[in-house]
């Protein structure tokens, strides 16, 4: 659970299926996080066998902590971490309503332009709901160095790669990610945030700096704010080390009809992830189904069949059509996989109607429904405007940062579908057709 290897769902996920507006304005407490997580009956994969961040490993975590000191989390991390590190204006607030004095308001920016305030309403912790300022995140962080709390071996274990049951090292530790070896020591939380605040702590240990960004405005990106600061102290050694480690080779510029058969539609082998293709003039646009959004880039050349994927990784092309992708964006060390080439799928409306009706799932409190809009499927969340589905592959769709796979019966008619979510936080989620059993 301290690696993220566990396979549980994440619960921000989980509500947000179910309807649940996170944030603001619904009131988000550890009742109702254990309610939904109650209800799950599997895992996104076996525990060891694979890395993906959620939030729930470490909600439940502290309530571990609760039952095992029998003190509330707030007072057990209060006497036992923040008063003895000094750190006298860190805590957990376990009261949304709580006045906390000096407290900056977090904002986001609307589609209209303007800026509204954006409050985390959240009576929980472990995950989330920690106050502090960057002069106490300086008192923590002199703590790995002087290890008054915790000693030297827990100290250590905090930075030590985790690793999945095939030997894969991973570039997470416990609660920080760390920088591969060779190199520029780094370790550091990303850019973490809820609601309209983020906040980064980048450490370099081999120079004894350290770097905290807190931020009341998303989306600002605390972890680019905080690498450029440290680039300037370490005048350079950051961004070159960063180069260091990009996909080795020059770009190239290839004609168009060198493009032209590297276009269509991928698929990773839990066919979870799609890669779309598609040639724009004497460039690929890359359009990667895996967060909130696709993740959309122009590629690279680095020759006719590799290409520099920004910000993600590299792609290879094999002999038959189908590709590898190296992906650098997970907490997982860099591995290849194997995305297989699909058919192209664009299903007329007569094809859509099989998809229309209503879908629930036991591990949900809420049913979805499905309609037709002229030629396209759309999509009805619970407390949520609806949204057209794009179809990614045969019986694949996305919508809004989910994604569906149609399940079919043995006579091929439509039974329900396994709903995943960004970042692949939920992986599988089973809805069963009404009426079909």
């Amino acid at each position: 659970m301290l690696h993220h290897t566990s396979g549980i769902r994440d619960y921000e996920q989980l509500l947000w299926f179910n309807g649940w507006r996170l944030d603001s304005p619904d009131l988000l407490t550890d009742g109702d996080i254990l309610a939904v997580v109650s209800r799950q009956k599997e895992l996104n994969f076996s525990p060891g066998s694979d890395f993906d961040y959620s939030n729930t490993n470490y909600m439940l975590l502290a309530q571990v902590v609760r039952h095992v000191s029998g003190e509330s989390f707030e007072k057990f991390t209060q006497a036992r971490i923040f008063e003895p590190l000094g750190m006298a204006h860190t805590h957990f607030r376990s009261d949304h309503g709580e006045i906390v004095k000096n407290l900056a308001d977090p904002y986001e920016k609307g589609d209209d332009g303007a800026f509204h305030l954006s409050v985390p309403n959240y009576d929980t912790d472990g995950a989330t709901n920690l106050l502090t300022t960057v002069e106490d995140l300086a008192r923590w962080d002199e703590n790995f160095y002087t290890a008054k709390v915790g000693g030297q071996q827990l100290v250590k274990s905090l930075q030590e790669p985790g690793q999945l049951n095939d030997g894969t090292r991973l570039s997470y530790s416990e609660g920080l990610f760390v920088s591969p070896p060779g190199g520029l020591r780094v370790v550091e939380t990303g850019d973490a945030g809820d609601a309209g605040y983020s906040a980064n702590l980048s450490r370099f240990p081999d120079y004894h700096l350290s770097v905290a960004t807190l931020c009341n405005n998303r989306p600002i990106d605390s972890n680019d704010l905080s690498h450029r600061v440290a680039d300037v102290y370490l005048g350079g050694k950051f961004s070159a080390a960063l180069a260091a480690l990009a996909v080795p080779g020059a770009s190239v510029q290839l004609e168009p009809h060198q493009l032209a058969a590297d276009t269509g539609t991928f698929i990773d082998p839990d066919k979870n992830l799609i890669l779309q293709l598609e040639q724009r003039g004497n460039a690929l646009q890359a359009h990667w189904y895996w967060g909130p959004s696709s993740i959309d880039s122009a590629l690279e050349a680095l020759s006719e069949k590799r290409f520099r994927f920004p910000n993600v990784g590299e792609i290879d092309f094999d002999v038959d059509g189908n590709l590898h992708l190296v992906e650098r964006a997970s907490g997982a060390r860099p591995q290849s996989v194997l995305y297989t080439r699909v058919p192209q799928y664009k299903p007329a409306a007569a094809q859509l109607r099989e998809f229309i009706g209503e879908y629930s799932s036991e591990e949900m409190y809420v049913p979805y429904f499905l309609t037709l809009a002229g030629d396209h499927l759309v999509l009805h969340p619970p407390k949520m405007l609806p949204g057209t589905l794009s179809p990614l592959t045969r019986d694949v769709f996305f919508c809004n940062g989910i994604r569906l796979r149609f399940t079919r019966d043995t006579k091929g008619a439509v039974s329900g579908f396994l709903m995943s979510g960004s970042w692949n936080r939920v992986q599988n989620l089973k809805f069963q057709r009404a009426g079909h059993s």
